[in-house]
């Protein structure tokens, strides 16, 4: 199971991953191929919570989901703008556990200008949200605002339901 620091700041970390891979920052972000602010934001503050402030093994895999790395047991796996069904989510967040399957969170950006600004588009989210959850997704969704407030807060929240459904498989439940 994967330990982290409450301690440690984003922002601290943020200036070792600068230092760490320098000038190929630019092309993480480009290689993420995030389709708004909020979405780097938080591709940025998902790859420093579980680069840095864990201790399992980790790995920014881009966005198809078919790679060599898929079934690399314990290995946290991020991926971006990946394509589910029907529906293309913002992040996939996974790591196979053999023989007891894989947990998967769907991790989703809502910029006000396409969702929750209507009655259409929250009904379009929920129901996106549930076929994901039937299809055996964990599906986290944060609105801009909590981005821009806190991505270190969203990204603990993940990481700690993260690491509870992974003792929770791993326990059989």
């Amino acid at each position: 199971m994967p330990s982290f620091s409450h301690e440690a700041k984003l922002s601290e970390i943020y200036d070792a991953l600068h230092s760490e891979i320098g000038g190929t920052l630019g092309q993480l972000l480009i290689d993420a191929k995030c389709e708004s602010p909020i979405e780097e934001i938080m591709f940025l503050a998902l790859y420093v919570r579980f680069r840095h402030l864990t201790k399992a093994p980790f790995a920014f895999l881009g966005h198809d989901v078919n790679t060599n790395h898929v079934n690399s047991y314990g290995m946290m796996q991020l991926y971006s703008q990946v394509q589910i069904g029907d529906y293309r989510v913002d992040f996939l967040l996974r790591v196979p556990l053999g023989e007891h399957g894989a947990v998967s969170f769907v991790i989703e950006c809502d910029g006000h200008e396409f969702h929750e600004r209507t009655k259409e588009q929250a009904v379009r989210d929920r129901s996106r949200d549930r076929k994901l959850q039937s299809l055996g997704y964990t599906v986290f969704r944060f609105t801009g605002s909590e981005i821009w407030a806190s991505s270190e807060r969203c990204t603990l929240e993940i990481l700690k339901a993260f690491c509870q459904r992974i003792t929770a498989v791993m326990a059989g439940e």
